[in-house]
C-alpha cells in the first residue's frame, strides 16, 4: 500500500504514528493502535490486566511527552478506536467492548489521569461504524468521576450501507442508562466538521437518510461545543 516516505517499512516495522502542529492552536497526535498492542483480551479479567498495552512503551512515551510538552491550546489525540467505555450489559455488571480501548483498561485508565493535566484534550476516534460522542472520565467505574476530556466516534461514509434504524435503538437504547457519559449515539451515515478556535471547539454530526442514493443530500444532526479550559462535550 502507497505509505508516506517518512513511513518507508525497515522490514516488517512501519512508523505511523506521527504528530501534526497547527501553529499554536493545535497539536494532532495521530496513533498507531494495531502495530504495537497486546494480543486482544477475551474476557473481564484479560480487559483489566496491567501488563496488556495498546500503544506499546516507546508510543505511549512519545505520546505523553508530545502532551505534555505542548504549545497548543489544543491537544487532539486520533485513535482508530474507541477511548470511552462502553458497557453492553444493561443493569448490573459490565460487559466491555475488547476491540477498543475498554480491552486495555489500565494502559487506558493511566492515559485518563494524565489527561487531567493536559489542556483540553479531545480524542478523535472511529471503526465503530456509529456515531458515539462522549465525556471522558478519568474512572468510569467511578460515575461521579472527574471529566477530563472528551471524544467524538465518527461513523462509517458508507460502510455497511444504511442502518436498520429500528434494529439499532432496540440494541442499543437500552444501554444509555448504564453510559452516562455517552452524549449522542446515532446509527446514520456522514461525518463531523469541527471548527476549532482559540475559545472554543464547535462541532457538526452531518448525516445523510441513505448512502443508496447518490446525490442523497446531508443535513446537520446535532451542534456540540467544548468550550476552552473546561473539558466535557455538550449539545447545543
Amino acid at each position: 500500500m502507497p505509505v508516506r516516505a517518512t513511513a518507508v517499512p525497515d522490514g516488517p516495522h512501519i512508523q505511523m504514528y506521527r504528530r501534526l502542529d497547527f501553529g499554536r492552536l493545535a497539536r494532532l497526535n495521530v496513533l498507531d493502535t494495531r502495530q504495537f498492542r497486546s494480543d486482544q483480551a477475551t474476557g473481564q479479567a484479560g480487559a483489566e490486566d496491567p501488563s496488556l498495552t495498546m500503544l506499546g512503551a516507546g508510543q505511549k512515551r512519545w505520546l505523553l511527552d508530545g502532551l505534555h510538552g505542548s504549545p497548543a491550546r489544543w491537544n487532539l489525540v486520533a485513535s482508530q478506536i474507541m477511548m470511552a467505555e462502553t458497557d453492553l450489559l444493561p443493569g448490573d455488571g459490565k460487559l466491555w467492548y475488547y476491540d477498543a480501548w475498554d480491552g486495555y483498561q489500565a494502559e487506558r485508565n493511566s492515559l485518563l489521569e494524565e489527561f487531567a493535566a493536559v489542556r483540553n484534550p479531545v480524542v478523535l476516534s472511529g471503526d465503530r461504524h456509529l456515531t458515539m460522542i462522549s465525556d471522558l472520565k478519568k474512572d468510569f467505574a467511578d460515575p461521579g468521576s472527574a471529566v477530563v476530556g472528551a471524544e467524538f466516534v465518527g461513523t462509517s461514509v458508507s460502510s455497511n450501507g444504511d442502518q436498520d434504524q429500528a434494529a439499532f435503538h432496540a440494541q442499543w437504547d437500552p444501554l444509555k442508562a448504564d453510559n452516562p457519559h455517552w452524549k449522542v449515539i446515532d446509527a446514520h451515515r456522514g461525518y463531523h466538521l469541527f471548527d476549532i478556535a482559540r475559545d472554543g471547539l464547535d462541532a457538526q454530526v452531518r448525516t445523510v437518510d441513505t448512502v443508496l442514493t447518490p446525490k442523497s443530500a446531508a443535513s446537520t444532526l446535532t451542534r456540540l461545543r467544548v468550550e476552552a479550559d473546561e473539558p466535557g462535550v455538550r449539545t447545543v
